[in-house]
């Protein structure tokens, strides 16, 4: 790439991810892009995760945080601690192949937009392909470079002018990323998926731990979608009902068997759909949860 490039800040947050972080700097570390930095925010409650950082990658710009940050939270600290004109947030579980900032970096200069990467299971572990796809089925690899209505921060690109104008990341949300997207939309931008920018993420999630963050993160979504568009106490109640029925869960399935059906591992995303729907569900009944306790009590956080 041309050494007139713009400067490219990758910002990380982590918490407890001591099992990870080396690896996924040491991908980072190896960008073939010619400026970039590296931004690490920590809210770990202990030093191991500053301890991997400051010994093995001392290039990296390292903020600890004292108490526990919501990811993007932490992403938004980040944000201040850098220097880029682009932004590209990530995570610490995240493994990246050494050309992977110019693919994204070359997308945006495509669109001149926000840009978000597609995202892989690292492994072939049954449970964690399920997690995944139920997850991240919208941008599975596969494909060509396209629009799309979200993009999480797992593997987003965007300029910082216009991270900005659109706001930043709101605080004390688990779905900021969404949020931050919505800003964008609403301003204007058009968010865009570039498959060919793959890169693998490393799960280290229990089934429980699944299950539980899709009910967390349906319900916070619901509260949301609900505020967002205004609805009226019997709307929140009609949708809280579709919710609960398969009329919900069946296109929700549908949308996910057509994503990995794309997928280069076809097949071994399909043969972990069972976890991905139980996913699916637990979070339609987050979204239930949502819609009533807003219903009932007349406030966005229900």
């Amino acid at each position: 790439m041309k050494a007139s490039t713009p400067r490219v800040s990758l910002i990380l947050c982590a918490y407890k991810d001591e099992a990870t972080i080396g690896e996924a700097l040491r991908r980072f570390s190896r960008q073939t892009y010619p400026d970039f930095e590296i931004v690490v925010v920590d809210s770990s409650p202990g030093d191991g995760v500053e301890k991997i950082v400051e010994d093995g990658f001392p290039e990296v710009v390292y903020q600890h945080w004292p108490s526990r940050l919501f990811p993007n939270d932490a992403h938004a600290i980040g944000v201040d601690k850098s220097s880029g004109e682009l932004l590209v947030f990530s995570d610490p579980g995240i493994y990246a192949p050494a050309g992977w900032l110019d693919i994204m970096v070359e997308a945006w200069s495509r669109v001149h937009g926000p840009v978000g990467g597609s995202i892989d299971c690292y492994g072939n572990r049954w449970l964690d392909l399920g997690i995944h796809l139920g997850k991240f089925d919208p941008v599975l690899p596969g494909g060509s470079l396209r629009p799309t209505g979200i993009a999480p921060t797992s593997v987003l690109l965007c300029e910082r002018r216009v991270f900005l104008e659109a706001g930043g990341f709101v605080p004390g949300w688990w779905l900021a990323d969404t949020l931050l997207n919505w800003q964008l939309l609403d301003r204007g931008y058009s968010l865009y998926i570039a498959p060919e920018a793959v890169v693998e993420h490393h799960h280290r999630t229990t089934i429980s731990d699944y299950l539980g963050e899709r009910l967390k993160r349906g319900r916070e979504f619901g509260l949301l979608r609900a505020s967002r568009e205004g609805w009226t106490v019997w709307q929140r109640l009609v949708m809280a009902a579709l919710s609960v029925s398969f009329l919900r869960l069946v296109p929700l399935l549908g949308r996910t068997v057509a994503n990995a059906w794309k997928a280069p591992r076809r097949w071994s995303y399909l043969s972990a759909l069972p976890i991905a729907a139980m996913g699916h569900a637990v979070w339609l009944l987050g979204e239930t949860w949502a819609y009533l306790g807003s219903a009932v009590t007349g406030t966005e956080r229900g």
